[in-house]
C-alpha cells in the first residue's frame, strides 16, 4: 500500500540508511499477515531481504559509533530488527507453502538461528531490562524450538 510505496521511495533516497530498510521490512511483513497464500509468501520474502539489509548496515555502523549513547540507540535499532528478522522466518516457515521450497526454508531456518542466537546474547549480556530480557527470552526459546533449532 502507500506506507511501504513511500518508504521504498525512501529508500531509494537513502539506500545505506539502516532504519530505512528495517521500517520498510515490518512494513512488508505486517502487510503479509493479510495476503494470501502467494501474496504472503512474497511479502515475507521482501520483508526478510530488507531485514537482512538492515541488519548488515546496522552492524557496519555499531563497528564505526562512538561509545555511549549512540552505541545503546544501535543495539535498540538492532534488537528490533533482530526480533522483526525472527518474527518474519518463523511467519515464512509457518507459512503452509513456505515448506514447500527447502532451500528457502533452510535459509528461513539460518537467519532464524541467527536473530534468535544474537538476542539472547544480548539477554545474557544485560542490554535489555531483567523483566524485557524475560520476555525476549520467552519468544526467543519459542521461536527456535517449533523450528527445531534447540
Amino acid at each position: 500500500g502507500g506506507a511501504a510505496f513511500c518508504l521504498e521511495e525512501f529508500v531509494l533516497l537513502a539506500p545505506l540508511d539502516p532504519d530505512g530498510h528495517a521500517r520498510l521490512g515490518e512494513c512488508y511483513a505486517t502487510a503479509s499477515t493479510s495476503a494470501g497464500d502467494g501474496g504472503q509468501l512474497a511479502l515475507l520474502r521482501r520483508a526478510r531481504k530488507h531485514l537482512s539489509h538492515a541488519l548488515n548496515l546496522m552492524g557496519d555502523a555499531a563497528g564505526r559509533a562512538a561509545p555511549g549513547a549512540t552505541r545503546r540507540r544501535i543495539r535498540r535499532r538492532t534488537s528490533r530488527a533482530l526480533l522483526s528478522m525472527a518474527s518474519v522466518s518463523s511467519a515464512f516457515l509457518d507459512s503452509e507453502t513456505g515448506g514447500a521450497e527447502e532451500q528457502e526454508a533452510k535459509i528461513c531456518r539460518a537467519l532464524l538461528g541467527f536473530a534468535c542466537g544474537k538476542l539472547l546474547e544480548m539477554c545474557e549480556g544485560g542490554e535489555f531490562s531483567k523483566t524485557m530480557g524475560a520476555c525476549i527470552k520467552d519468544y526467543v526459546e519459542d521461536k527456535m524450538q517449533v523450528a527445531d533449532l534447540l
